[in-house]
């Protein structure tokens, strides 16, 4: 992941908080070999967990329909507009 850009290390400004990395999920598209290998171990870590949906965010929605694709389960997610939660969610 750190080849790739995946994972970056910095002073990131999440909301009031500085984080000293973050992952960079925009850019999983971008490696179809990392994307199915992390959509296989998120679904080997889900096993047990029982679950209707996926909820996604904005960054997160390439991840989001990979695993949703695998698990035959549906994707919800937000449009990241400043609707109210119940109108801005999609699916």
């Amino acid at each position: 992941m750190l080849s790739t850009g995946l994972l970056q290390f910095g002073a990131f400004n999440l909301g009031e908080t500085v984080q000293p990395f973050r992952i960079n999920l925009d850019l999983l598209p971008s490696y179809p070999e990392v994307l199915h290998h992390i959509t296989t171990l998120s679904d080997d870590l889900l096993k047990n967990v029982h679950y209707d949906h996926f909820l996604s965010t904005t960054d997160a929605i390439p991840f989001g329909v990979a695993l949703s694709l695998h698990t035959s389960k549906p994707l919800v997610y937000s449009r990241g507009g400043k609707l109210s939660p119940a109108y801005d969610l999609v699916g």
